[in-house]
């Protein structure tokens, strides 16, 4: 992706610099709306959010900049929610009908019982990257 590429750019305002980095409050984008893996995303719920940003173009507080988030985090953002529940179902529909040897309306309902499980482990992924800060946007311009 260019990162020139205005579309998927996003949008926040300056509130405050701090050394070489601004803190940048931004609100939800479109694309993020329904997303479940926050802290891959860096927004909390419904409410603005603020983050950290490296002041590569001389910002001042106020002005507001546009900037992108990398796609290989969305792509991985996108492959955990919508992806892993998919791949966990079959695993585990497959290792109770084959490995474990059960019948088969047990394996189905096992399978379907492990969707909300992947629900605790996007949790618990979602607090590990939220703990390593995995999100760097880029900045692109002032606005």
């Amino acid at each position: 992706m260019n990162l020139k590429d205005e579309s998927a750019c996003e949008i926040g305002t300056v509130i405050d610099i701090q050394n070489d980095f601004l803190l940048v409050e931004v609100e939800k984008g479109e694309s993020c709306i329904n997303c479940k893996l926050k802290s891959l995303c860096f927004y909390k719920g419904n409410e603005k959010t603020i983050f950290q940003i490296k002041n590569i173009l001389n910002a001042k507080k106020g002005d507001k900049i546009s900037f992108v988030i990398e796609p290989k985090i969305r792509i991985l953002s996108s492959f955990l929610v919508y992806i892993l529940p998919i791949i966990l179902l079959i695993v585990t529909y497959s290792f109770c009908k084959y490995v474990l040897n059960i019948s088969e309306n047990l394996s189905i309902l096992s399978a379907i019982i492990s969707i909300p499980l992947c629900y605790f482990i996007l949790k618990f992924i979602d607090k590990l990257f939220a703990r390593k800060k995995l999100i760097n946007p880029k900045m692109i311009k002032k606005i």
